[in-house]
C-alpha cells in the first residue's frame, strides 16, 4: 500500500518541510503510539511512504511533518479499512 500526503506547506516563509512520518495508533487511544516510517518527498508537498500491513481490519494512521526549525505539525489522521 502507498500512503501519500500532498499540500504539505509551511506556515512560516523560512522554513521547509524536512520530513514526514507516518504513525498508527495500536490501543485505540486516539494518540499515534508505532512508527511506520518516513516518507518520501516524490514531488513539492507530496511524500510517500510504501507499507505492508500485517493484520486486516480498521486501522487509525496519522501523518506528522517537521520542519527545518524543528517544528513538529499537528499529526493529521486517518481512518483506513484494511481487508
Amino acid at each position: 500500500m502507498t500512503l501519500t500526503v500532498s499540500n504539505i506547506t509551511d506556515a512560516n516563509p523560512n522554513s521547509t518541510i524536512t520530513q514526514v512520518a507516518f504513525y498508527e495508533d495500536t490501543n485505540n487511544d486516539g494518540v499515534p503510539d508505532v512508527l511506520l516510517g518516513y516518507g518520501a518527498q516524490t514531488s513539492p508537498g507530496v511524500w510517500t511512504l510504501n507499507f505492508t500491513f500485517s493484520t486486516s481490519g480498521a486501522h487509525k494512521l496519522f501523518a506528522q511533518a517537521l520542519d527545518s526549525y524543528g517544528v513538529l505539525s499537528d499529526p493529521l489522521a486517518l481512518d483506513l479499512d484494511v481487508v
